[in-house]
């Protein structure tokens, strides 16, 4: 049997044991973008794997992962690269307070506005390039200082780490 083409509803991981398909768009993409982001990732014993596909309140999605030991890059996809968190064992930051706590959030190229869906893509694997080397080849401790400060606003303004993106008020406004 030969494998589906992209451009034919698939079964949604999220929501399998269901009669419910969703289009191979953000799936697609989000593949297109990790083969970007795994230029920069790969070299450094990085692994992608395609995490969870489905149908949600904002429409199709798609969720992704780059992953070497107790290291994860999390990020979503729906009409563009949404949500990125950065997890190293127990402790995650959003790249926003990451950025922010590496002292470079006015300097980088993620998240930006773009027509084309694999841009922001190519905007995070600049970011990861020029400013990372903390979470991809030394001992992450800027990402826990970022994830505790996360926390602890995450305490302050009663918000789940996932909104922690809309508190950085500093980055590219």
């Amino acid at each position: 049997m030969k494998p589906p083409a992209d451009d034919v509803a698939q079964p949604s991981t999220a929501e399998s044991g269901t009669d419910a398909f969703v289009t191979p768009e953000p799936r697609v993409k989000l593949e297109a973008g990790a083969r970007i982001l795994a230029q920069s990732l790969e070299p450094h014993g990085f692994t992608f794997a395609l995490v969870a596909t489905g149908k949600g309140s904002g429409g199709h999605f798609a969720e992704g992962e780059f992953r070497r030991d107790d290291r994860r890059l999390e990020f979503h996809f729906r009409q563009s690269l949404g949500l990125v968190r950065y997890h190293v064992g127990a402790h995650s930051a959003s790249h926003a307070s990451y950025m922010e706590a590496l002292g470079v959030a006015g300097q980088t190229r993620y998240p930006s506005a773009s027509d084309d869906p694999l841009e922001g893509f190519r905007h995070l694997a600049s970011d990861i390039h020029q400013f990372v080397q903390d979470f991809v080849t030394a001992d992450a401790s800027v990402l826990r200082r970022a994830a505790a400060l996360e926390k602890k606003a995450v305490k302050a303004e009663q918000l789940t780490p996932y909104d922690c993106s809309a508190i950085s008020s500093t980055h590219n406004s």
